[in-house]
């Protein structure tokens, strides 16, 4: 007990006689304090942004990847629609040229349907009738000749409706194969891949040149230095 009571007795002399406080030393631990609280913000900051760029990498590893697979896709299906289009372009050409042809033979056909309605409507008009006197076997044959002639014309006259329907048919079908014939189509088909494709390329060039303004790990640490 007595050895307590000296040790504090020489502590209060020596604080009364010997010690000197320092009245910097307060101002010191908050100058040491601010800097290891920078210190510790600047870590957190580089952190950051070394998973920030950490995570635009990746995605800019997944853009890339994606897009050479989906590109290589939409290229083989592209291949596939444009030579389906051809096949059927070069058909309608086929059917095209085969439906001008019939064409042409349905004109040719009618026209030589109304010449042949012509020449008996005018056989018909120059027959003479036979007369009041005339015996029967005259005005028989004429009746059996104006029945024959007047069947023809009317057998004449169905064939030539039939040849302009089936005039009209050969154009209207030909007006489809001419349709796909155009080019359309395809231009469509090739716009839409590269339309998408410059998209892509215009993202994976905005991911680029966001990962090359962050900083790297080694520049952060050199301005600490």
């Amino acid at each position: 007990m007595n050895n307590i009571l000296t040790t504090i007795e020489h502590i209060v002399k020596y604080l009364w006689e010997e010690y000197e406080p320092d009245e910097d030393i307060y101002e010191a631990f908050l100058q040491q304090y601010e800097a290891v609280r920078a210190l510790r913000i600047q870590t957190q900051a580089a952190a950051d942004s070394i998973r920030a760029r950490q995570d635009c990498l990746q995605a800019l590893e997944q853009a890339r990847v994606s897009y050479q697979k989906e590109s290589a896709r939409r290229e083989k299906e592209l291949r596939e629609e444009l030579r389906k289009l051809e096949e059927s372009r070069q058909a309608c050409a086929r059917q095209l040229s085969q439906l001008r042809l019939r064409l042409e033979d349905v004109i040719s056909r009618k026209e030589t349907a109304q010449k042949n309605r012509n020449s008996l409507e005018l056989c018909l008009e120059r027959m003479q009738k036979p007369c009041f006197w005339a015996g029967r076997k005259a005005k028989e044959d004429y009746r059996n000749r104006v029945t024959e002639i007047t069947g023809q014309l009317l057998q004449l006259r169905a064939e030539d409706e039939a040849y302009d329907r089936q005039a009209s048919e050969c154009r209207a079908e030909a007006a489809r194969c001419q349709a796909g014939l155009s080019v359309e189509k395809q231009t469509a088909l090739q716009k839409n891949f590269s339309d998408w494709r410059r998209r892509e390329e215009g993202r994976i060039a905005g991911l680029e040149k966001k990962s090359r303004n962050m900083q790297k790990p080694g520049e952060l640490y050199s301005r600490w230095i």
